[in-house]
């Protein structure tokens, strides 16, 4: 672009010349054609020239702004304009004659088309385009904290863009005029006079970034005193910077230091050069003062009173000799000097900006800005904290933690990174953080809550997507504006602005009210009417205000109670610790089925509402498909589905299909995500906040349990838990087990499982809930002796085996049935008896059948399928006609991604009736080959059922089955009268 100028100024010089000295169409032809010629010439380089620019202020702010979506989609639409706009100017003069003499030759016999439509067209594409790159950034750099010497810097940055378009606007207006007063050689001469001072002027504007070294050195005034660095190094540079350790002298590449090279050289911070360190130079005095200890700084460092706000008195910088003495700065650790000052007790606040005080003040103001979302937490007078003493990945070691408790709720760092107490040793709290530590150095402060880890319970939970430990994504990505979680962010779990419709109970003023109470509900949505609000399980007391019939926040206080003198307020929402588990009256027995929709499930392994089931399994054979399918057809009131430690691309698909399918809610479709709370903790998120997300689902699932709704919980999977568990024990230094695991992983995963299970609600009134947890795990290999498995079918009562070689055969569900169980077939009698009568008998008969047909195949291998008598024979057809047509189900289809407990029991009956007819048949002389032609076409009907709909209804459905049973009696009764 900077080749541009030449021509440029050679065209204006030249029509000078020409056209300056003769205003009118008198003019000499030969020169008005030169004019002519020179004004296409200077269309053709303008056009060309102030796109160009254009393009490379587009480039500039791609690069600048690439953490902020909706500008990144703007630049790439103003680039394709830009291009686009190009070609029309450009190629527009060329051909506006044919031929294209005739632009500047009158005598030369052609045809032009209208030059001011195309002069307008153009002129009009390039103002727009001018104002956007004009405006863009300015909403992005409005809400930056700048010091004033950068803000006067930005106003005549954006002040040259205003006076390029103010240039823009005069070059068309005088242009146009000269045109029509008939002044061609003024137009021509106009046009390339203002052109070329519009294109210099943006070529100056585009070149303001890579000129700041020049404006460094002969304008300091101008240039910011913080450094711009590499991301990379931006943390680093804070830090410094805030310690006032950046100085004029840095240590060169053999890390040897100037001045001599001795201790205590004095060394004066300078502001210039703070602004024109490259990142390799900070990188070298970022290590080179890691090997000094903060107390030798002779300095005061900052006292934090408020860290949202810190003024203090630093070091002048210009200071006098006779006034002031040089601050003293010890340099770069020498090698051969062994001498190490002392530990620091506290670090300076990253996130800082130095700005200048006034001449006649002398001060510098550090003010914190935290990342936009980010809400500091501020330190109340005489709030305890500790100190970061060591840094081991996520595991922290704070010292001066004297009163800390086990689990309690820490904020590490400047920016209040969330953690978690683990294990207290003397005034040190073992500290794992559920947020990546990168970048926080020892020293930084650990501050204390005093609450343990909880979530937020009450409206608004349904319909959500969480992380692990309960902060909302979906808001996290709109007050962020990133794909990409902040570091220390916190908001929420529940919407403080929505209002939700409170109908209070049959509680009134005066009435007693213990924890677990029922004292109104909110209409939540379609699927959960009825969302009722309880006292919290340790809460207790007389009423004395009880809010009216309204509409409230989850956080406006609705409920006042009083207990001995002391009155508490409570609102819609409560907190309750993950890891404590929610009380309850009692627990029950579980007497009816978990319906999964997989016929292999419900009828041959069912689990209960309340149970607990494994699925382990390898990669690639269902255990995630089975979650959704239970997520997505179960029959449980609410679904609370945790991804741990899987893909993310799960979770979207989740978060895809929920919405589009839907169930029947009095004769209205509803989708499902409307009873789902998605929990998301994906393997690329840290590895900590795996664990957290167990205790997270699980403790939502109890408050849904205790307003007596069903739930189902999917954790996908608990092997990726167990591996979190087994990184914090061994950064612990804890003594492995097998594989590497802790040894207590057992008892971990006990205390998950146990939570689980049907029981009465505590309070009043009387309500029945249950909580079933299927745990899908991911032995390595599928192999099911990994301790994890194990450890999980020593706890759980239904195991569904997922073998890798029916998954290579494209058999799915690919449930082993040989060793695969289920221990709630007891208990589950006494409901088929009174519902499903003769579903127990065809199960046990189905389980027989497929066990007899697992020991036939190895005498086949043997001995071969024609040695069988034929018997065995009908017993191997049958088997192999329920393993294709029953066991198997495509959970991607319309018709068999569901299937109902009575479409089970129906496609049960006809083939074992089929396999008894058959067997009668034979036992009355009949060879089995001839009886297996005769009935292909009920094979062919009975291989048809699982094709049957659903949704066309029960009844339709099993009229068609009744009929298909109906005609296979009378078939093989023609058989056997044959």
């Amino acid at each position: 672009m900077m080749h541009d100028h030449s021509p440029s100024c050679r065209l204006c010089s030249r029509s000078a010349k020409i056209g300056v000295e003769d205003y009118f169409v008198t003019a000499a032809m030969a020169s008005q054609l030169s004019l002519e010629e020179l004004v296409l010439a200077q269309a053709i380089l303008y056009h060309l020239a102030s796109n160009l620019v254009k393009a490379s202020f587009i480039l500039q702010y791609i690069r600048l702004f690439s953490l902020v979506a909706y500008m990144r989609w703007i630049c790439n639409v103003l680039i394709v304009l830009i291009f686009g706009a190009t070609a029309w100017g450009i190629l527009g003069n060329v051909f506006l004659c044919r031929p294209v003499r005739s632009y500047w030759d009158v005598q030369t016999l052609g045809k032009c088309m209208n030059k001011e439509q195309h002069f307008w067209s153009t002129s009009i594409i390039g103002i727009l385009l001018d104002f956007a790159i004009w405006v863009l950034p300015i909403p992005v750099v409005g809400r930056l904290r700048l010091p004033k010497r950068q803000r006067i810097g930005l106003v005549m940055v954006f002040g040259l863009g205003g006076f390029l378009c103010v240039i823009t606007l005069m070059r068309l207006i005088l242009v146009h005029k000269a045109v029509h007063h008939g002044e061609v050689t003024r137009c021509g001469t106009y046009a390339i006079i203002f052109s070329s001072i519009e294109i210099n002027v943006a070529i100056i504007c585009a070149s303001l970034l890579v000129m700041k070294p020049l404006f460094a050195r002969f304008l300091p005034c101008v240039v910011s005193e913080q450094p711009m660095s590499a991301a990379e190094d931006g943390r680093t540079c804070r830090a410094l910077t805030g310690l006032h350790l950046l100085s004029g002298d840095t240590v060169d590449d053999a890390e040897k230091p100037r001045c001599g090279g001795q201790r205590g050289t004095l060394v004066q911070t300078s502001s210039s050069t703070l602004g024109m360190m490259t990142p390799k130079e900070f990188r070298r005095v970022a290590t080179a003062m890691g090997n000094h200890k903060r107390n030798s700084i002779p300095f005061p460092l900052p006292q934090k009173k408020n860290i949202d706000q810190i003024s203090i008195s630093g070091p002048q910088i210009a200071a006098d000799k006779d006034d002031v003495e040089p601050h003293r700065v010890p340099l770069p650790a020498s090698p051969l000097i062994s001498q190490q000052p002392e530990l620091p007790t506290q670090a300076p606040p990253p996130h800082i900006t130095l700005q200048e005080a006034s001449d006649d003040e002398g001060d510098w103001q550090i003010d914190t800005m935290p990342p936009k979302g980010q809400k500091k937490q501020e330190q109340k007078e005489g709030e305890e904290h500790g100190a970061i003493y060591s840094i081991s990945g996520p595991v922290i070691i704070a010292e001066n933690m004297i009163g800390c408790a086990m689990y309690e709720l820490v904020r590490v760092g400047y920016e209040n990174l969330v953690g978690e107490v683990i294990r207290i040793e003397n005034d040190k709290a073992t500290i794992q953080v559920y947020e990546e530590t990168a970048g926080v150095t020892v020293g930084d402060p650990v501050y204390r809550t005093g609450q343990p880890l909880s979530v937020e319970l009450g409206p608004g939970l349904m319909e959500t997507i969480y992380d692990g430990i309960q902060r909302p994504l979906k808001g996290i990505a709109d007050d962020a504006e990133s794909i990409y979680i902040p570091r220390g962010i916190n908001l929420p779990a529940l919407d403080r602005k929505k209002k939700w419709d409170f109908t209070p109970g049959s509680l009134k003023v005066g009435d007693h009210i213990t924890g677990g109470d029922v004292f109104g509900s909110v209409f939540e949505n379609s699927l959960l009417s009825e969302h009722k609000i309880l006292l919290p399980p340790r809460a207790k007391g007389t009423i004395t205000r009880i809010a009216e019939k309204g509409s409230y926040t989850v956080d406006e206080k609705i409920l006042e109670l009083d207990f001995n003198g002391t009155k508490t307020e409570y609102s819609m929402m409560h907190r309750w610790p993950v890891r404590v588990p929610r009380p309850s009256n009692e627990k029950l027995s579980s007497d009816r089925p978990l319906i999964v929709g997989q016929r292999v499930l419900d009828s041959l392994f069912p689990s209960v509402q309340g149970g607990t089931v494994c699925i382990p399994g390898a990669f690639g054979c269902g255990k995630t498909v089975i979650s959704q399918s239970l997520s997505k057809f179960s029959n449980s009131d609410i679904i609370v589905y945790v991804g741990c430690g899987e893909r993310g691309n799960e979770m979207a698909e989740v978060l895809m299909d929920f919405p589009e399918l839907t169930i029947n809610v009095d004769g209205k479709e509803e989708p499902i995500m409307k009873r789902t709370t998605l929990i998301a903790n994906t393997s690329n998120m840290p590895v900590a906040a795996r664990e957290a997300s167990i205790y997270t689902g699980i403790t939502v699932a109890e408050y849904f349990r205790d307003q007596g709704k069903d739930v189902a919980m999917m954790a996908d999977s608990s092997s990726r838990w167990a591996e979190a568990l087994r990184e914090i024990s061994g950064r612990l230094g804890e003594m492995p087990a097998d594989q590497g695991f802790p040894a207590y992983l057992g008892a971990k995963l006990a205390s998950f499982y146990e939570r689980a299970g049907r029981v009465e609600a505590l309070g009043s009134p009387e309500r029945y809930g249950s909580v079933s947890i299927v745990g899908a795990v991911s032995p390595p290999g599928g192999d099911f002796s990994d301790p994890v498995t194990t450890s999980t079918l020593n706890i759980v009562q239904v195991f569904w085996g997922l073998d890798k070689k029916l998954a290579q055969r494209k058999h799915f569900p690919s449930v082993n049935t040989s060793i695969s169980y289920s221990k709630y077939t007891t208990p589950l009698d006494k409901y088929y008896a009174k519902n499903n009568p003769e579903f127990p008998r065809l199960r046990d008969r189905i389980k027989e059948l497929l066990t007899t047909s697992d020991d036939l195949d190895q005498v086949v291998q043997l001995v071969g399928k024609s040695a069988l008598g034929d018997s065995d024979k009908i017993t191997l057809d049958v088997a192999t006609l329920l393993k294709e047509d029953f066991l198997q189900q495509n959970g991607y289809s319309d018709y068999d991604q569901f299937c109902p407990l009575w479409k089970t029991e129906w496609m049960m009956k006809n083939m074992m009736a089929f396999h008894d007819e058959a067997q009668k048949a034979v036992s009355q002389g009949h060879a089995w080959p001839k009886v297996r032609d005769a009935t292909s076409d009920i094979q062919t009907q009975l291989r048809s059922m699982k094709f049957e709909l659903p949704s066309e209804g029960e009844e339709a459905v099993t009229k068609k089955y009744e009929e298909l049973l109906q005609k296979m009696t009378d078939k093989f009764a023609s058989v056997i009268d044959e």
